[in-house]
């Protein structure tokens, strides 16, 4: 019996009167209000990598919970207050900073640490240096494929991704139209999807699949972001390290950045040993580096005109590079003599494996593949190449006609300097750090090319376009009597190399794997 044909029973009933008979039975129907049920939502903690944005943690939430774009946003946000104009309530929320987002909610929700979401925001991980990042997305296309995304490839300093060295993009590959950092309430497609074409960069995460970022690629991406978190930090830990301290000053502490493809950690102990090295006395924590070189401005010294010299002579002429740049006649000059030392020293008994392949190879030879010959030879030619940019061997026996690109593009990244610095104290770091970088490039491409497999062939590529720090550096001081400019070098410095007998069967080898190329 249903509940109304009890009811109209009971009515009935009712209306006669009371029965002497019999007692009629009561029923109570309580009528309950529905239970709100709060969604349980999907995460999987085995999906987490490492290191991730705020947006990488809401596309792996997207791709579980099939949330829209303006449906998340009314989940994350902070409520806003009803009485505040109309011109401060924002319909979006940027994902730079967590300002207006519910971090606690959503750590919670998806069993996260609070310091693991809060710092994929940029503004939260980079507090110090007040970096707050491109609005608009900039992303590794080998990491997007897995929705993965680290907050400081919003940084302008960063131009390509540590794991995989392919350049950031910012754009749709298809309709070149930029991505938004943000969660917009009139946008409705998920994260890592182009909101004109719809083109989804992240695939591989919407398929259900784990994702596919190896360990090794994570590490070099999170030891990256270490690196520029200690960065942030580094200006407060200079002014504790000289705190007391009356030889130097904070503003006469210049730092480099860190060295390309270092160790987890290395760049920190380095720039802790030098720090150390400028405390006084009593406050030494680690061990004392002592520095490289040391630098006092002449014009301190001996008078006004003192410090003034004649400019030495880069060897190139006018046409390649112009009277008036300075910096670059300096830095062509500083070439042709560690070039010279070279030549003497280490290529002295392979001079003419240089000129025999020179002679042969005379088609342009940057784009081409060859096969391998003397690795002296091949190294030095490599090396030559990297810095004077010529487009033919031959053009290396002649006297110099084109600007040296390699020399422009290091002078393109090379330090400026502290404003407190004089021109000759500039132009002496540049000298050293040119002439580390010179003398290093030059040995990893010797060890390259002593190390590669027999019969295996060299690749010709334009390898002077590609700058890169091999060596970590500190320069504290002024370069005065009272406060001389000291340089910290850290890293592995130029060492001995390997010697490569020049026999009558190498002569031999060389010789034939020359004959063997043609153009």
């Amino acid at each position: 019996m249903t509940i109304r044909t009890m009811a109209r029973s009971f009515n009935s009933l009712s209306a006669r009167g009371p029965s002497r008979t019999r007692k009629v039975p009561q029923l109570e129907i309580l009528l309950h209000e529905p239970e709100i049920i709060i969604p349980a939502w999907c995460w999987r903690s085995d999906w987490v990598q490492g290191g991730e944005s705020i947006y990488s943690l809401l596309g792996i939430f997207q791709a579980l919970n099939l949330v829209h774009g303006r449906h998340l946003r009314e989940f994350i946000a902070t409520p806003e207050d009803p009485e505040a104009p109309s011109f401060r309530k924002r319909s979006n929320i940027d994902l730079r900073s967590a300002d207006r987002f519910r971090t606690a909610w959503f750590a919670a929700t998806v069993h996260e640490t609070l310091d693991a979401v809060r710092l994929g925001f940029v503004k939260e991980a980079f507090p110090v240096s007040g970096w707050s990042g491109e609005p608009d997305l900039r992303w590794c296309p080998m990491c997007a494929r897995s929705g993965y995304h680290t907050a400081f490839f919003q940084l302008l300093i960063v131009h390509e991704c540590p794991a995989h060295g392919c350049p950031l993009e910012r754009r749709c590959p298809r309709c070149r139209t930029c991505f938004p950092y943000r969660l917009d309430a009139s946008v409705a497609t998920p994260l890592f999807c182009c909101p004109a074409c719809k083109l989804d960069l992240a695939k591989d995460l919407r398929s259900g699949f784990p994702r596919s970022g190896g360990r090794e690629e994570i590490g070099l991406i999170t030891g990256r972001l270490r690196q520029l978190q200690y960065l942030d930090r580094l200006p407060s830990l200079i002014s504790s390290a000289l705190q007391g301290c009356s030889s130097y000053e904070v503003s006469s502490v210049c730092v480099g950045p860190p060295r390309s493809g270092g160790r987890d950690g290395e760049f920190q102990t380095f720039v802790s040993e030098v720090l150390s090295s400028l405390r006084p006395s009593g406050q030494l924590d680690w061990v004392v580096r002592a520095p490289s070189f040391r630098f006092v401005e002449r014009i301190g010294i001996h008078g006004a005109n003192a410090g003034r010299g004649r400019s030495a002579k880069s060897g190139w002429p006018y046409s390649a590079i112009a009277k008036t740049d300075q910096n670059l006649q300096q830095a062509g000059a500083l070439y042709r003599c560690i070039r010279r030392h070279l030549w003497r020293t280490v290529v002295r008994s392979h001079h003419r494996c240089v000129m025999s392949a020179c002679e042969r190879l005379w088609w342009p030879i940057v784009g081409t593949t060859t096969s391998a010959f003397c690795p002296v030879a091949v190294a030095f030619l490599r090396w030559r190449l990297r810095w004077e940019a010529v487009p033919r061997l031959t053009d290396l026996l002649r006297s110099p006609i084109n600007t040296p690109h390699g020399l422009v593009a290091w002078l393109g990244v090379a330090p400026f300097g502290l404003t407190s610095w004089t021109p000759g104290l500039r132009q002496w770091l540049i000298d050293h750090l040119l002439g580390h970088e010179l003398l290093l490039s030059f040995g990893e491409l010797y060890d390259e090319e002593v190390g590669r497999p027999f019969g295996e062939t060299v690749k010709w590529a334009r390898e002077w376009t590609r700058t890169v720090v091999r060596c970590s550096w500190v320069c504290a001081g002024r370069g005065s009597v009272s406060m001389p400019a000291r340089l910290y070098f850290g890293g592995q410095g130029f060492r001995d190399l390997v010697a490569v007998p020049n026999g009558s069967g190498h002569r031999a080898a060389h010789v034939a794997a020359l004959a063997s190329t043609s153009h």
